[in-house]
């Protein structure tokens, strides 16, 4: 994941470098789990992960290297189909982040390419966007139904994971 998160950061850097210190700032705000999760980054100037270190720079160089140009084409909306032509969006707004977002494509196409016995072996599974959004969706109400959060998931300080 963290690995994916500073991919992330250097789709979203433009032509700026992608290092320890600036990583956060380019990861979308949407993506809040991954967020926190860059924000261990700073805990990297301790001396007790001093040993460790040297892969995230590695990973740091890897990804300050990609052909960004040729990864925006081959993630381009335009040679990409909707999930399923029987799939309909609730809104505008659901269809661009379900049905075109680059990212939730990347990262299908990461686990297409992972190891397939690994992978299931940790129940790891690409969940379509309409699932994830009927799941999201139940829990919001039965956490501001059954739980009395009026809120829901948008309750940061009640609701954690």
């Amino acid at each position: 994941m963290l690995a994916y998160g500073l991919f992330l950061a250097r789709l979203n850097s433009d032509s700026q470098l992608v290092t320890l210190h600036n990583a956060r700032q380019y990861v979308p705000g949407s993506f809040r789990l991954i967020r926190e999760l860059v924000d261990f980054l700073a805990e990297l100037e301790k001396d007790e992960y001093r040993e460790v270190r040297w892969v995230v720079e590695e990973v740091l160089s890897i990804v300050n290297a990609l052909n960004l140009p040729a990864i925006h084409q081959d993630l381009s909306f335009r040679l990409r189909r909707a999930i399923s032509s029987q799939v309909r969006a609730a809104s505008e707004e659901e269809h661009r982040l379900f049905e075109r977002d680059l990212f939730i494509y990347f990262y299908e196409d990461y686990l297409k390419a992972y190891d397939p016995v690994m992978r299931k072996g940790r129940g790891v599974y690409y969940t379509p966007p309409p699932v994830v959004n009927f799941i999201v969706r139940a829990i919001d109400d039965i956490l501001k139904d059954s739980f009395r959060i009026p809120e829901g998931l948008a309750d940061h300080r009640r609701v954690t994971y």
